[in-house]
């Protein structure tokens, strides 16, 4: 025992305090209370013990991450998923990894997807009634000023008058 804390407790507190963790985190590991817990990190810090920062250490999980998703193939949203990262993120990634030249699978996604259609298809053409029809209703005035900026329909295609011509 060791000022009330065994040496396992001593370790963990250690371990935590090289690894970067919270004051929350040490302190559930070891089991302390946080005066303990502080009086030896003042301790570590005193005897020059190099503290982790969980930056680091987040930064590391996440490129690691990064890296399998890079190795599996995986395309740029599909690995911003799977690390929890925005896609800028991960194209800056994908991007060192190229650089670095980090193998990657041969049938991979790439970072540009064409989104065009391989196939153009022409449209249907247009029966020559239908055009006809078109001039028909656009040599047509409309009733007013007001109805043309409103967008009435023209005389004889209201959905009212087909109605009314319908019932007589």
């Amino acid at each position: 025992m060791n000022n009330g804390i065994s040496a396992a407790q001593r370790d963990a507190l250690e371990a935590a305090f090289r690894d970067g963790a919270s004051l929350a985190q040490s302190r559930d590991a070891a089991g302390v209370s946080q005066p303990t817990l502080l009086k030896y990190f003042a301790r570590f810090r005193a005897a020059g013990i190099p503290r982790g920062t969980m930056r680091e250490q987040s930064l590391e999980r996440m490129r690691g991450e990064l890296e399998h998703a890079w190795r599996e193939g995986l395309g740029v949203r599909a690995a911003a998923r799977f690390a929890g990262v925005c896609t800028l993120t991960v194209r800056r990634y994908f991007q060192s990894f190229r650089d670095e030249m980090v193998p990657r699978p041969a049938g991979a996604l790439t970072m540009r997807v064409n989104r065009k259609p391989d196939v153009v298809v022409a449209p249907p053409p247009v029966p020559q009634q239908v055009i006809a029809d078109r001039d028909r209703r656009a040599a047509l005035a409309p009733r007013s000023l007001i109805a043309a900026l409103a967008g009435d329909p023209l005389p004889g295609y209201s959905a009212l008058e087909r109605r009314s011509d319908h019932f007589r």
